[in-house]
């Protein structure tokens, strides 16, 4: 597939800088902060001197405010509670990051960010105040982020304004979510975007975390070649693992103390395969979302996912408790599994700071089959997205615009590489194989709409039903759910089109 191969190869010039940024402090240095702050934050000029011109973001240079405050209100769940909040210098490698990007921001623009972090309990705390506010007139926010699935409501409230239509914003560029725009602008109206100030969105993307040490002993290609080729599907992973078990303890049975290819589970670890597979089931087109579904590579995607899980003596599926994520990553860690399915934010909050010694690299998930053109990313829809309140004035739209431009743009500046340096370790950063896959899977982003308007559809529950279930019992199934998600389309539609922003 010399498609992916050179989509692959063209990756290299864009992150040589990242690469170098990575670097680890020299032997017997105090700084162990690595950040990008060696790059000048004086303009955009020498950012664009080295970097891919899609991350950089192309404000007039005659742009300043005049020490005008912007206010946000900004989600707190765990991990997204520390995008944007940073009221100082600590010594911690993102919150450093973070803090630099907003006094780059504010210097640049010659404004003031003042951020109110909402509940970290309730996930629909941003919509429910902002709700409030556009009702009553009160102009205390400017711009929000939320919870990607819980959008919808306040979208369709008017609680925002069209981001199509905002001066200064170019939601083209890379630092915006290509595969998030793609399936959000509907026709001339997008009211939500996401992009690289999203740390949500990155601990949330799905990967295949496979062990280095593991593939050389069983005389495995390694992921890398293999997606490089284009010939990274499902059905190699399934031949890859089938023959890697080792009863461990003895007793006959598969259990989470034995070693296997192959570690997942069938309830979150299945959602991304929809996506990775190049399914869709609500398309934008012609300014109105069409459901729209295969059903015959729908079925049949199920028999692959079956296939693998429950049809392989290398697989092990974990229950799905509340340990659900954590016992994969934990049996991975363990040396006790080839691969697995997991989310970056597991590698951040378990892999590494366990001191993980074996070596271990990252892949897509795999593709449906060899011509499937593109890799494609699922992430989880707790992602955050941002807006631009309705009661901001229409004159002040430009500045907000310009803002949140410059928010992502400088966020690929100090925030990405400080992350991944965080989640990942200096040492895995060290590879450039590594870094090539990371920015793959990044750059492979792909939402599915009925995921982030879920409250229409609550699709993923029914699908992880049939998957779980053993049986392929899809056909009669979509049956049922086509009626609901029909319906849940057209009220999307009709709410969308009365919309006056």
């Amino acid at each position: 597939m010399k498609t992916n191969r050179l989509v692959i190869l063209s990756l290299i010039t864009a992150i040589a800088l990242l690469l170098c940024a990575c670097a680890k402090p020299e032997e017997g240095s105090s700084d162990t902060t690595v950040t990008q702050t060696n790059l000048s934050a004086d303009s955009e000029t020498e950012l664009a001197e080295t970097v891919d011109m899609n991350y950089i973001p192309e404000l007039p240079e005659n742009l300043y405010y005049g020490g005008q405050t912007i206010s946000f209100l900004v989600e707190g769940q765990s991990f997204a509670a520390d995008e944007f909040y940073a009221p100082n210098q600590n010594g911690e490698i993102v919150n450093d990051a973070v803090y630099e990007r907003n006094m780059a921001v504010e210097d640049r623009l010659g404004v003031k960010l003042d951020f109110t972090v909402a509940s970290a309990s309730d996930v629909y705390d941003v919509g429910n105040r902002i709700e409030i506010c556009v009702n009553s007139g009160d102009t205390s926010f400017n711009i929000t982020t939320m919870p990607g699935y819980t959008h919808t409501r306040y979208v369709l409230a008017g609680c925002y304004y069209n981001l199509l239509n905002i001066e200064n914003l170019n939601l083209d560029k890379y630092c915006w979510t290509q595969g998030f725009n793609e399936v959000m602008s509907n026709g001339e109206k997008q009211y939500v975007a996401s992009g690289m100030y999203s740390l949500s969105m990155l601990r949330n993307m799905y990967i295949t975390l496979y062990n280095k040490d593991i593939f050389e002993a069983n005389n495995l290609e390694d992921l890398y070649d293999l997606v490089l080729n284009g010939q990274w599907t499902i059905t190699k992973q399934s031949e890859m693992v089938r023959n890697i078990y080792n009863d461990v303890n003895g007793n006959g049975q598969k259990d989470q103390l034995d070693s296997y290819g192959f570690v997942s589970g069938t309830s979150t670890s299945t959602d991304p395969y929809w996506v990775a597979f190049g399914m869709r089931f609500l398309t934008p087109r012609d300014g109105i979302y069409m459901h729209e579904v295969n059903t015959e590579k729908l079925i049949d995607c199920v028999d692959k996912i079956q296939d693998l899980l429950f049809r392989n003596e290398g697989v092990f599926c974990v229950d799905s408790d509340s340990a659900y994520s954590t016992n994969i990553i934990r049996i991975f860690s363990e040396n006790r599994a080839a691969m697995c399915t997991t989310m970056i934010y597991q590698i951040e909050n378990f892999l590494t700071p366990s001191g993980f010694e074996s070596d271990y690299g990252i892949a897509p998930m795999p593709k449906y089959d060899e011509a499937q053109e593109n890799y494609y990313t699922h992430i989880q829809d707790q992602l955050s997205v941002m807006s631009i309140v309705a009661t901001v004035p229409e004159d002040d739209l430009p500045m907000m615009g310009a803002v949140m431009e410059l928010i992502s743009a400088m966020s690929y500046k100090y925030v990405y590489n400080a992350y991944y340096n965080t989640a990942l370790s200096y040492k895995y950063l060290q590879n450039q194989e590594s870094v090539i896959m990371l920015d793959l899977v990044y750059r492979s982003i792909r939402i599915e709409a009925t995921f982030i308007y879920s409250s229409k559809y609550a699709m993923l529950g029914k699908m992880r039903s049939v998957v779980s279930s053993g049986r392929n019992t899809m056909a009669s199934a979509y049956k049922g759910f086509q009626k609901v998600w029909e319906a849940g389309t057209k009220e999307l539609n009709e709410g969308l089109e009365k919309l006056n922003h």
